[in-house]
């Protein structure tokens, strides 16, 4: 008889190779990015788009996963929101201002990124600009999801484009297919 015990460390590292390694992920100082270790004993190792694909903490809270932008060259780890047959990631960009007489400002900006089948994601809707407009941003979702009449539908009758109407819509089409 054999007895399976919940893992020590739920974390996980995804390889390029889709090797999976259990661990514990840590945020570095610098804040932006992540390092991780197999056994306590071992030295924190920076996570690198080279040779990770995706890591996530046991709870998910932390769920990055590595993505090509709008047709960069460079991936780059962003947040996952939804993943599957159309897949929703998030960055959030924090941006401190100084000002005279000891003043401060912060602004925050989210952009949200969509992808169908792989790895390259566009530009969908950011808190901050108009990238593309609303209206071409709307045109781009509406070519991903217009394979499935019943969630086309669904988009065309609810009418908005906010973030969690974007995320409802793309939750049922995954569920559809």
């Amino acid at each position: 008889m054999s007895l399976c015990s919940k893992a020590q460390n739920p974390d996980r590292i995804i390889t390029v190779k889709n090797d999976t390694i259990p661990c514990t992920i840590t945020l570095m100082a610098d804040e932006y990015s992540y390092s991780y270790k197999k056994v306590e004993k071992d030295e924190p190792i920076k996570i690198e788009t080279t040779n990770v694909k995706e890591f996530y903490s046991g709870d998910k809270k932390i769920w990055k996963r590595r993505v090509y932008q709008n047709g960069h060259l460079i991936p780059y780890f962003l947040t996952v929101i939804e993943l599957g047959k159309i897949s929703l990631f998030e960055d959030v960009t924090t941006l401190t201002s100084y000002g005279p007489f000891n003043t401060t400002s912060v602004s925050k900006t989210i952009e949200w990124y969509v992808a169908k089948g792989n790895d390259h994601a566009d530009l969908l809707k950011s808190s901050k600009f108009k990238v593309f407009g609303e209206k071409k941003s709307k045109n781009a979702f509406v070519a991903l999801i217009e394979d499935n009449k019943e969630v086309y539908n669904k988009f065309l009758v609810d009418n908005s484009f906010s973030f969690d109407e974007i995320k409802s819509i793309v939750e049922l089409y995954n569920k559809r297919n």
